[in-house]
């Protein structure tokens, strides 16, 4: 065989190989343990808090559509993952006997027919366009910000705490002597996510950080991080008027909790 042929040979057992492994994570499960959660701060945590001062982190959060193909290149990958996904069952419902065999071959086919229609279908301009979108929403809306309040606002309504929406960290020596303990709030992601498919629907997913920290020693009396997933809806249908009126439930949604989780009040919300 010539040195050509060689490397041809070679340059397609590594591809075949590839969609072996593919095919092969496919068709696996993954498992692991269950998260724990960390308890509510205690009886006398809550009595001694005092007046909290609620704040945001000024840090902005990564706002992004993720899953969706945003290049042509990305498109093809995702084909081949898709029609590999799609086929492989194909496979298994061919024969009882060999179904890994079946399996493993509808993936490889699967995956060279997609490739090149992920490339076309891909729609980056749409990926883009709709990312831009979210992130102006988030921005106009302050989310940090309208978070903070809106907590302020449920636990002055709904609990005896004597909460206040503070502008920036008080820290010792105070500047603010009233405020005795901090509830700190971090949105960390405000994402529109589906899986890695040609064009799947996308769920808005918000992550937030809480954390309860008293003021004269810093210490953090409580932390949680909580997350919103909200409905799924194709790409097409996120308008900006769709994204912020999801925003809207997603930031009633965490404050709730958030007041549930700190001050623990197990009421049905309005």
């Amino acid at each position: 065989m010539s040195r050509p042929e060689r490397a041809h040979a070679v340059s397609g057992r590594r591809a075949v190989t590839a969609l072996l492994c593919v095919s092969l994570i496919l068709s696996g499960c993954a498992s692991g343990p269950l998260p724990s959660w960390p308890a509510p701060p205690s009886e006398s945590i809550r009595a001694s808090a005092g007046r909290v001062g609620v704040l945001s982190s000024p840090v902005p959060p990564v706002v992004e559509v993720s899953g969706p193909a945003r290049t042509r290149g990305q498109g093809t990958l995702n084909g081949m993952l898709e029609g590999a996904a799609q086929a492989s069952v194909g496979g298994c419902q061919l024969t009882l006997i060999f179904c890994p065999f079946g399996a493993v071959a509808g993936a490889i086919i699967g995956a060279l027919v997609a490739a090149p229609v992920g490339a076309a279908l891909a729609e980056p301009d749409l990926v883009v366009g709709r990312e831009a979108a979210l992130q102006q929403v988030v921005g106009d809306m302050a989310f940090g910000r309208a978070l903070r309040d809106r907590v302020a606002a449920l636990g002055q309504e709904h609990t005896a705490a004597v909460l206040e929406a503070v502008a920036s960290p008080v820290e010792p020596p105070d500047t603010a002597p009233e405020i005795q303990t901090r509830l700190e709030l971090a949105v960390d992601r405000v994402v529109l996510v589906g899986p890695a498919r040609l064009t799947p629907p996308v769920a808005l997913v918000v992550r937030i950080q809480a954390r309860l920290v008293r003021v004269s020693d810093d210490a953090e009396l409580y932390a949680q991080s909580l997350t919103y997933h909200g409905r799924s809806r194709e790409l097409t249908e996120w308008s900006e008027a769709r994204i912020r009126a999801d925003l809207a439930l997603a930031l009633d949604a965490l404050a709730e909790r958030v007041v549930d989780d700190v001050f623990l009040v197990r009421t049905s919300w309005p």
